[in-house]
């Protein structure tokens, strides 16, 4: 059981969300120093070191993974997103444990509206996406496609539409999963095993493509499908990992004007504002859980995640 520092707050965790983040560490997609994994955790405060303000004990918080230090280039430059510590799970010990230690500042209020489970999810499904489109540029009445809907593809339909995206269109191969799309606000649907994702994004409107894509996969074919999708001086968001080196057209890319972005993480701004939007509401996090199960059975969820097996979007595993 970790003790915590000054200005630390020790987190019981109460609920994990399993990512396919998780999964490439484990697999070595992710290299980094040996730890405890795990970064999506939500718990209750079980004490808290010297000079700890604005929490008390018992108080029920979401865990912000990327743990900025406030010290480093990226954070005084205002990019927390991009802190230089290793993340938590990723360098750093995590949250598949029963609790875990982080700077106080790196927790965010949970209100008693938003369960566990769901807040798990928002710590960094909800989180990375809601970042995604906001650097994305992605503003009310431009057409968005988001490509891949997994644990954070979802979440990215639910912030491109909380962002005004029309028309927002979602791909990915299984159709379980685009129908999950469906309910939280697509309005289109394409099924890129039976179809072509770029030629049916181009049959489209105008058939120029659309305005923003987003790519949550990390694929080589599913970057180059949001690539092909995109309109001449349109933009690109990539937030999948990828495994290795990806080759594209670049002529195309070029004259077509075309961005290229990507982005992970989040920043402790972005946290509180997800956690607001789903107490709120706006966000219905629970339709994105579609498994739950006692941490003691996480390796079954591992390769759940990894076979999509019975079709997972998001995995949370209960510590109660």
């Amino acid at each position: 059981m970790p003790e915590p520092r000054a200005n630390q707050a020790l987190v019981e965790i109460r609920a994990n969300g399993v990512c396919r983040s998780d999964l490439h560490f484990y697999r070595g997609v992710l290299v980094h120093g040996p730890c405890t994994m795990g970064h999506e955790g939500a718990g209750v405060v079980a004490a808290k070191g010297q000079d700890v303000e604005g929490l008390e004990i018992g108080d029920r918080v979401l865990v912000n993974y990327v743990n900025p230090d406030t010290t480093c280039p990226m954070c005084r430059g205002g990019r927390e997103d991009l802190c230089e510590r290793p993340p938590l799970g990723f360098g750093t010990d995590g949250v598949f444990a029963e609790a875990v230690a982080i700077d106080a500042r790196n927790v965010a209020p949970v209100p008693p509206q938003v369960p566990f489970d769901e807040a798990a999810v928002l710590g960094c499904a909800g989180a990375t996406a809601y970042h995604a489109t906001k650097h994305s540029g992605l503003s009310p009445g431009m057409s968005c496609m988001v490509i891949g809907v997994g644990g954070v593809g979802m979440q990215g339909i639910e912030m491109a539409k909380h962002a005004g995206a029309s028309s927002l269109i979602a791909v990915d191969v299984r159709a379980a999963k685009l129908a999950i799309a469906r309910r939280l606000g697509a309005d289109v649907t394409i099924d890129a095993s039976k179809e072509d994702p770029v030629a049916a994004v181009k049959s489209l409107g105008d058939g120029r493509g659309v305005d923003v894509a987003f790519e949550y996969i990390g694929l080589a074919d599913t970057l180059n499908q949001a690539l092909g999708a995109t309109r001449w001086g349109g933009r690109v968001m990539m937030v999948g990992i990828p495994k290795g080196a990806i080759t594209f057209d670049a002529q195309s890319f070029n004259l077509g004007g075309k961005t290229l972005m990507a982005t992970q993480g989040h920043t402790n701004e972005d946290l509180r504002a997800v956690i607001d939007l789903r107490a709120r509401g706006v966000l219905r996090t629970k339709e994105t859980i579609t498994h739950r199960m006692p941490f003691k059975d996480i390796a079954r969820a591992f390769e759940l995640l990894e076979a999509q097996s019975d079709n997972p979007v998001r995995i949370v595993l209960h510590h109660t």
